[in-house]
């Protein structure tokens, strides 16, 4: 295989990143892709013993797969909570939105339900957004014998970082929005989760997806909650035991995110001490413009600077009434 191969797969969706992918996970290469390895070996070889990048190859290697994976569609769990679309940079959009409404909420620690207006919209203008990363590759690396690691390290990098910001600013202005909650004391209990989800069926509707999003942590402690393994069946009692983590709760999937992965700000993904339930999709989201990476090589630092922007994106939420915030103390 060679560099003229090499740049027919960046032309394949999907192929190089799923070799980056395999390669920053430490997993087992196909023959095809130790083929891959060596290739991209000798091309990083070139640029870094030269201190020269002809034609930006390195900035057109990232743009080209990582572009396809910053595709909202392609991430499940931004497509169950959002309408999605694509417009152009300087597109304007008019989002509509749905009366609020106030409902009832649980606070566990006046002992059952109380009024909560958590429905209430700070701000109805969608949320415009201009997400960048920005990474140094020394030269060192690129000189290395197995170099292919350095390109396939600094690949899923920058896609998780941009991907990482967009989960945070979606969960963060969520956040904001619905401003009246649950609370759920300091540990949570299957009554506290019981009376939090069960808040949602009134509001649903024909083919409404049961959602709820949380850190890893507090998605163990959903599965582990005292007395709901007396609900489960056997296949779903041996998933627990094997994972330690439900992957339902009344009937809601539970999907966990990252704790340890954040912004390059520091922020979290999504935000500590708070469970999201969803019944389906709460708003549009709309991918703007196009991914663009520049590459400038310091030959005095030896290293190579690489900006990746141009990953935009705007949201709005026009269904408050699909999501339901539960606050942990």
């Amino acid at each position: 295989m060679d560099k003229t191969a090499i740049a027919s797969l960046i032309k394949e969706d999907g192929r190089l990143f799923s070799w980056a992918t395999k390669v920053s996970r430490k997993l087992e290469l196909t023959a095809e892709e130790k083929d891959i390895s060596k290739e991209i070996t000798a091309w990083a070889n070139e640029i870094g013993h030269s201190g020269r990048d002809r034609d930006g190859s390195f900035a057109s290697y990232i743009k080209s797969v990582i572009t396809p994976e910053l595709d909202a569609s392609r991430d499940a769990l931004i497509d169950m909570i959002f309408n999605q679309g694509q417009i152009g940079e300087f597109d304007e959009k008019i989002y509509t939105q749905l009366p609020k409404n106030t409902l009832k909420a649980y606070d566990s620690a006046k002992g059952g339900n109380v009024p909560k207006s958590y429905l209430d919209v700070k701000n109805l203008k969608p949320v415009l957004k201009h997400s960048q990363v920005e990474f140094e590759v020394p030269y060192a690396d690129l000189r290395k014998s197995d170099s292919f690691k350095t390109v396939a390290q600094y690949t899923t990098y920058a896609e998780e970082a941009l991907k990482n910001k967009l989960f945070s600013d979606v969960f963060n202005v969520l956040d904001a929005t619905i401003t009246g909650t649950a609370v759920g004391g300091s540990t949570l209990t299957l009554q506290v989760m019981d009376t939090f989800t069960t808040d949602l069926y009134d509001r649903m509707e024909t083919n409404d997806t049961q959602l709820i999003v949380t850190l890893n942590k507090y998605a163990n402690q959903i599965g582990r909650l005292a007395g709901y393994a007396d609900y489960l069946s056997n296949d779903m009692k041996n998933e627990l035991n094997k994972y330690g983590m439900a992957k339902m709760f009344n009937g809601f999937a539970i999907a966990g995110l990252s704790g340890y992965k954040k912004t390059q700000d520091g922020q979290l993904v999504i935000p500590d001490k708070k469970i999201f339930a969803f019944l389906g999709k709460v708003g549009d989201i709309d991918m703007r413009g196009d991914i663009r990476v520049y590459e400038t090589s310091d030959n005095n630092k030896e290293v190579m600077n690489v900006k990746v922007t141009g990953f935009d994106y705007s949201f709005a939420i026009t269904r408050p009434d699909k999501v339901h915030k539960l606050t942990l103390s």
